[in-house]
Formats: C-alpha cells, sequence, structure tokens
C-alpha cells in the first residue's frame, strides 16, 4: 500500500458518493413519497464530497475516522492511517444502502434484531451498531444497524431516535477495535526476498546472509542457519495499536534490540524492538544499500511515510520472536 493507491482510492470514494447525490436528488424529485428503494444515507451521499467524519459507536467501543490533509485516519489510533479495504467496504455501503422492507416494531423485535441503542443497552446480543456521518460538525445521519439476514443480503436497521424497524441493503462488517480499521499489515515481508539479515541486542551482534534466494544462509562462522521462524513473523506482521513518536515513551521500555533486513534488491528495513517482555513496539526505518533498483527508490518515496514517527504495537507472541531469535 502506498500514498499513490491512497489518494486514488479516496478519488473513487468521493467520485461514488458525488455520482449518487444526483441520483437521488432526481429520484426524490420525482417520487417524493416513494419508501422501498430509499436511500439509507440520502444526507451523506448529496454531501459526499465534503464527508469528513464517521463515528461508529457499539456496545465494544468507538471508532472515529476523520479525513485529514487527504488520507483517512482513526482517531483511536492517535490519528494513524485507516485500511483502504475497509473503508472501501464501508463507502460502498454508506453509498449503496437503500431501504428493502418496513418490519413490524416492538420491543421484542427490538433487542432479538440487535438495533438497541448502544449508548444504553446492556450487552452487545442486543445491541446495534450506531453510524453517525458528518460534514465537519453538522451532523449528516444517524442510522443504528444491527445483525444480517442468513443469506447475508440484508441487514436489519433503523434511523436514530425512531420507533421503525427496516431491513437494508446489504451486510455490515463494523468492528469496534482500532486496530481492525489501520493500514495492515504493517509488515509484508516474503522471506524470498531477504539477503542479509543482522541482529543486535545489549548481549550480541548476529548476522546471517545468502548469495541467491535458493541458497541456505549462513553466519560469520560459515555455518547453515534456519530464519525461517523469524522471517514468517515479517511476512504479514499485524498491529495492535499505534503511537505517534511523540506520545511513545522509550523509557518505558528498557529492553531493546535492532533487526536490520537487506533485500537483494537493496531495500533495507531496520526494526527497533523496544519492549519489558509483556508489551512489545517496534519503530520501522526504510533506507537503501548503496546500489538500489529504482523500483526500491520507488518504493521507499511511497511508503516511508506509514513507518517516519510512528511506533507499532506487535502481539505478544511477534514480539517474544523479534526478542529472543538467535541466528544459530
Amino acid at each position: 500500500m502506498n500514498k499513490n493507491i491512497l489518494k486514488y482510492g479516496l478519488f473513487l470514494m468521493l467520485f461514488s458518493l458525488a455520482f449518487a447525490g444526483l441520483a437521488i436528488t432526481v429520484s426524490n424529485f420525482y417520487h417524493p413519497q416513494q419508501n422501498r428503494g430509499r436511500l439509507v444515507f440520502p444526507n451523506t451521499v448529496e454531501e459526499g464530497l465534503d464527508l469528513n467524519k464517521i463515528i461508529i459507536t457499539g456496545a465494544e467501543g468507538r471508532i472515529s475516522l476523520r479525513l485529514e490533509s487527504n488520507y483517512w485516519v482513526v482517531g483511536e489510533a492517535d490519528f494513524y492511517y485507516a485500511g483502504l479495504e475497509r473503508l472501501n467496504d464501508l463507502f460502498n455501503n454508506l453509498n449503496n444502502a437503500t431501504y428493502y422492507h418496513q418490519q413490524p416494531f416492538s420491543e421484542k423485535a427490538l433487542l432479538e434484531d440487535r438495533l438497541a441503542d448502544p449508548g444504553r443497552n446492556r450487552n452487545k446480543e442486543e445491541a446495534g451498531v450506531l453510524v453517525e456521518t458528518f460534514n465537519n460538525d453538522k451532523p449528516l445521519e444517524k442510522i443504528i444497524i444491527g445483525k444480517s439476514v442468513s443469506s447475508g443480503a440484508y441487514s436489519f436497521a433503523r434511523p436514530a431516535g425512531k420507533d421503525e424497524i427496516w431491513l437494508i441493503d446489504g451486510r455490515y462488517d463494523l468492528p469496534q477495535e482500532p486496530s481492525a480499521w489501520l493500514m495492515q499489515p504493517i509488515l509484508n515481508y516474503p522471506p524470498e526476498i531477504t539477503e542479509k539479515i543482522f541482529i543486535q541486542d545489549a548481549a550480541s551482534q548476529q548476522s546471517a546472509s545468502r548469495q541467491t534466494r535458493y541458497l541456505p544462509f549462513v553466519n560469520h562462522e560459515k555455518n547453515i542457519v534456519k530464519p525461517d521462524v523469524l522471517l514468517e513473523k515479517l511476512d504479514f506482521l499485524i498491529a495492535g495499536d499505534v503511537l505517534s513518536a511523540q506520545n511513545f515513551d522509550e523509557n518505558l521500555y528498557p529492553k531493546r534490540r535492532t533487526i536490520r533486513l537487506t533485500t537483494f534488491s537493496g531495500l533495507i528495513t531496520t526494526i527497533n524492538l523496544f519492549h519489558d517482555d509483556q508489551d512489545f513496539w517496534i519503530y520501522i526505518k526504510l533506507s537503501t544499500t548503496n546500489l538500489p533498483t529504482a523500483a526500491v527508490n520507488a518504493y521507499i518515496k511511497d511508503n516511508s511515510f506509514l513507518y517516519d514517527g510512528w511506533f507499532f504495537k506487535i502481539s505478544a507472541a511477534a514480539g517474544r520472536t523479534l526478542a529472543n531469535y538467535q541466528l544459530m
């Protein structure tokens, strides 16, 4: 994922919202009393180009998505970048969701369909997920999304504050865990591209390298090493939380380790690990060898912004591997 893809994705989202806004304006002019087929988020669609905040509230938490400097960010993750795939799913739902059929309203149905107000409800088996959209501070829509029907084609929903229950188009995935909305993975480092591995901590320095992807790694003593466990962890590394450098206190994590990977094409990825044996955070720096390929230079130009000034919390399992792995 890079900066150009993020901007292109944002353009497609805004264009689709603007196009749908024109369609709903025409539809409301010719069919003002029509219920079935009415957009669930008409104001959001009409003002799509100015949409800049979405708040998702459920029984398990709250997510605030904000548009800042042309990028959507996650407020609960120190305003780190939101993942494009999940954003696309959300914007497609906002853009295309229509009311399909109104259901009889009752307090029992409200709970069975998981449409109770998440701000006042008892548990996640009864609470809906409130989706609020904004143009700056102006509210556009407040819709509570409930459970999906068994086929997945429709979901239960109701406008917040109204005694109405509807079936609407689509299945909605609206997690309230910040990590679910982040740009992921933070590292996607295929093992076959690695030429050199260097590890340094307070106790030792270790290194291994190979001449081609088809040959084994050997350490400085010319012994064959198999760093499969380490490289597999870095092949798809997920962040559980993110902090900006200004909000991260290195003094809380006295144990340090540096892992540096070099690819055959000249990309150097330096992973600085900070931990206390319980929590594990990493800081990632991209650089190049003296003779990188043009593709590596372009990659760093497009992706450095995802790492510069950010600390990523990783799982304890991944953290212990990075903290304890030995090139032996």
